[in-house]
C-alpha cells in the first residue's frame, strides 16, 4: 500500500503559492483501507511536518516509496512493520 499524501483544496493552494513539497507518510495496508473509507481518520496522528496547512481532505492517495520489503519502514499511525505485503 501507499505512502500517503496530505490532501486538500487548502494544500494545493499553499503548494502553488510556495512551491514546497507537501507531507506524505508511510502507513500499512489496514490504516490505508481505513483511510480510503475516511481520509481525515488518523488527522490526530498523521500532521504535515513540511509547512503546509492540515489538509481539508485528510490522507490520501498512492506516493511513490521504497520497497518496504527492502527497507525499514513502521506505519505512522499503528506502529507495525511495514513489510512487501504493504507496497
Amino acid at each position: 500500500m501507499p505512502r500517503v499524501e496530505n490532501l486538500g483544496k487548502n494544500v494545493d493552494e499553499w503548494y502553488e503559492e510556495y512551491e514546497e513539497g507537501t507531507s506524505t507518510h508511510d502507513v500499512c495496508a489496514s490504516c490505508w483501507a481505513d483511510l480510503q473509507a475516511v481520509p481525515d481518520a488518523y488527522n490526530d496522528k498523521l500532521t504535515p511536518y513540511n509547512g503546509d496547512p492540515q489538509g481539508d481532505e485528510g490522507w490520501g492517495g498512492e506516493v511513490c516509496h521504497p520497497s518496504y520489503n527492502e527497507d525499514d519502514y513502521d506505519c505512522e499511525v499503528c506502529g507495525d512493520h511495514l513489510t512487501e505485503d504493504d507496497d
